[in-house]
């Protein structure tokens, strides 16, 4: 009888520990990851109503590995500590796109990772064309089509379209007075 009833008590125990059915993991990455090197990853479990369950609990994940210690090893569970962990020094070995799966949630992460020098190829060229063009804003939108050119999977309508968006939103406008440019106003306006 007395082992039934620990049995009972353990089991229900055990119960009230496991997540809910409509338990999910939210992670929060940087929009655009560099190869080679450490990056921190943070993880939450939320319900459906976007709330952070305050949970105790060690879940698998599987296509993402730690640099500890001068080694790279896979990472095969993460352990949240009242519904949050967050993984620091993620290692990305090369470029492409990584899904990271864990036992949790049914819907993979996705993430974007890119080489490094690629994130030098956008100022170098905007330097070298004010160099050469000796047209600063020529130069500086041609810098910002190349970054989001990157950033946007190199798709170049989508590059164009969001590096208009970003020169129109940081515009420039004649001043009245003496007709040479006056930076801002359009920012200035979309910021109030």
């Amino acid at each position: 009888m007395k082992r039934i009833l620990l049995f009972l008590v353990l089991t229900t125990f055990i119960c009230a520990k496991l997540p809910a059915a409509d338990l999910q993991v939210e992670m929060e990455a940087p929009s655009i990851i560099l190869a080679r090197i450490p990056v921190s990853l943070s993880f939450r479990l939320t319900d459906s109503g976007d709330q952070i369950v305050p949970l105790d609990t060690v879940t698998g994940i599987s296509g993402l590995h730690i640099f500890e210690d001068e080694n790279i090893a896979p990472l095969d569970s993460l352990r949240f500590t009242k519904g949050q962990t967050r993984v620091i020094k993620c290692f990305f070995d090369s470029s492409g796109d990584y899904t990271i799966q864990m036992t949790i949630n049914p819907e993979p992460f996705h993430l974007r990772v890119i080489t490094g020098w690629l994130s030098l190829l956008p100022p170098l060229l905007a330097i070298m064309l004010a160099l050469l063009l000796r047209q600063v804003l020529v130069a500086l939108f041609v810098g910002i089509w190349t970054g989001a050119f990157v950033i946007y999977d190199f798709n170049i309508i989508k590059g164009f379209f969001y590096s208009s968006v970003a020169s129109i939103a940081c515009g420039y406008e004649p001043s009245p007075v003496s007709g040479s440019l006056k930076p801002g106003s359009v920012g200035d306006f979309l910021d109030s």
